[in-house]
């Protein structure tokens, strides 16, 4: 097969060398990546460094774009997580083992940029693109980064492996240790989770509708199409982990029975049971009836059969 170089990709995507910009670099980077090339021929054809690749594959991954399956080996992400989760939108909460009222030395020391919030309590940076506060208390950070899983577990799952890579990491850049016996402390105080390429999705895409559902808890349940990935998600605090595989197993279910089962299909069931149980009703009622009549022309043979009894028996005793 004849190796396409960056002209002829540059063609599909109708640009021209001098076009060539950010944007169009990282779409050339992930038409390369869709086509199965490696991060050196990449580098070859597209005329760049390894460090630049790799700046853009960061940006590519965290846009949820691609994943990485081995060293080197990357895959785009819309041909391996269809009809899976992504989960995103994390907000992670750590508490310290001991209160650190010090931050402002330590970040001056370790000459890294904040600014104060909150009322001056919090110290707001940035570390490896995610957003940190730090409180005399507990650390927040804001992930920016998607996972992708099978399910809403598996998902949160790679994203909480990702987290104790960068809270290790986060450790040695501020010099400080946020474990007790060796563990982080750590909750969810957000998440998001979305099933990709969603039947309902694409179909409110297509339609150019929106879908918000409300408990009275607040929203939980929206259509969103965020990197063009067609996703119903589940994005309440608490809740939406649970959410998520309910509706998985909703659609799921749904898909198995190649979406049989419609308001239409239940209320035919239902009028066919409604109507059995009618036809049951009239035939037990017939059938009592006949039982009473039986009963009472029973009850009239006894009778006669009783009466005919008591006359043989006075002809045989008028006869002695």
């Amino acid at each position: 097969m004849k190796k396409e170089t960056q002209n002829t990709v540059q063609k599909k995507l109708r640009y021209s060398p001098k076009q060539v910009t950010k944007t169009s670099l990282l779409d050339l980077i992930f038409l390369s990546i869709k086509a199965n090339k490696s991060t050196k021929q990449i580098c070859l054809e597209l005329d760049i460094s390894k460090r630049k690749l790799q700046y853009y594959l960061d940006k590519l991954k965290t846009n949820g774009d691609i994943r990485k399956i081995g060293y080197g080996v990357w895959q785009t992400s819309y041909d391996t997580v269809a009809s899976s989760v992504r989960g995103h939108g994390f907000m992670w909460h750590i508490k310290l083992p001991k209160p650190i009222k010090v931050w402002d030395i330590i970040l001056r020391k370790k000459k890294i940029p904040y600014i104060l919030i909150n009322k001056n309590y919090t110290y707001q940076f940035h570390f490896k693109e995610n957003k940190v506060w730090l409180s005399k208390n507990s650390i927040i950070i804001y992930d920016i980064k998607s996972y992708f899983g099978f399910n809403a577990v598996e998902s949160k799952k790679y994203a909480m492996f990702e987290l104790k890579s960068y809270l290790n990491q986060l450790q040695n850049k501020l010099g400080v240790n946020f474990q007790v016996n060796n563990n982080f402390i750590l909750k969810t105080s957000r998440q998001h989770y979305a099933l990709v390429k969603n039947a309902l999705a694409i179909q409110c895409q297509k339609d150019g509708t929106k879908i918000n559902v409300y408990n009275e808890k607040g929203l939980w349940f929206t259509i969103d199409n965020s990197f063009n990935l067609q996703e119903a998600e589940t994005i309440h605090p608490n809740t939406a982990l649970s959410d998520n595989l309910g509706v998985q197993r909703y659609f799921n279910e749904h898909k198995a029975t190649k979406f049989e089962v419609t308001p239409k299909f239940i209320l035919n069931t239902m009028n066919g049971i409604q109507n059995n149980q009618l036809t049951f009703s009239r035939n037990i009622k017939t059938h009592i009836n006949a039982i009473q009549v039986l009963g009472e022309q029973t009850k009239r043979l006894v009778d006669q059969v009783n009466e005919l009894t008591k006359v043989i028996s006075n002809i045989k005793n008028g006869n002695d």
